[in-house]
């Protein structure tokens, strides 16, 4: 399995009230150790290179996407369905990491005492889906990851 930081803009989601999405025009796959059922992040020199860059293109990290894909017949390409309503969409280990990198990622927000609030950065799953065909979910954690990690790693 695979992981990588999305790069790309929030703008404004016009079919949602006070909505905001992340367009993504770019991934960086950082060095990582991929094991069976999870992977581990290695230290990247390229990190600032790659921020750099991206910020003189107008483009800034907004989310992580990672692949959990168990082939189920390789003839015809399906892969297993396994995250469902039945087993879980994603795991506590993911939630944290997920909670992490949102506590990384701080909104601006004028109306806080800290100028920051909550996080727009986001977390993508590539597993297989109900039909056995590869499918893409976004995801966030909600506020108590957020502080949880926060008063955990603090």
């Amino acid at each position: 399995q695979r992981m990588a930081f999305m790069y790309g803009r929030f703008l404004e989601h016009n079919d949602v009230p006070l909505g905001i999405k992340a367009v993504v025009a770019a991934l960086y796959e950082p060095p990582q150790v991929s094991l069976r059922n999870s992977l581990e992040l290695q230290p990247d020199e390229k990190e600032e290179l790659v921020e750099r860059l991206a910020k003189s293109l107008g483009l800034q990290r907004v989310g992580w996407i990672f692949t959990d894909l168990i082939p189920e017949d390789p003839k015809i390409g399906s892969v297993k369905y396994s995250r469902n309503v039945d087993s879980y969409f994603l795991s506590a280990q993911e939630c944290i990491t997920a909670a992490d990198f949102q506590n990384r990622h701080p909104s601006p927000c004028s109306f806080s005492s800290s100028s920051y609030f909550g996080s727009k950065f986001t977390t993508v799953v590539v597993s297989g889906g109900s039909d056995n065909t590869i499918t893409f979910e976004g995801y966030q954690v909600g506020i108590c990851s957020f502080f949880y990690t926060e008063c955990r790693f603090s």
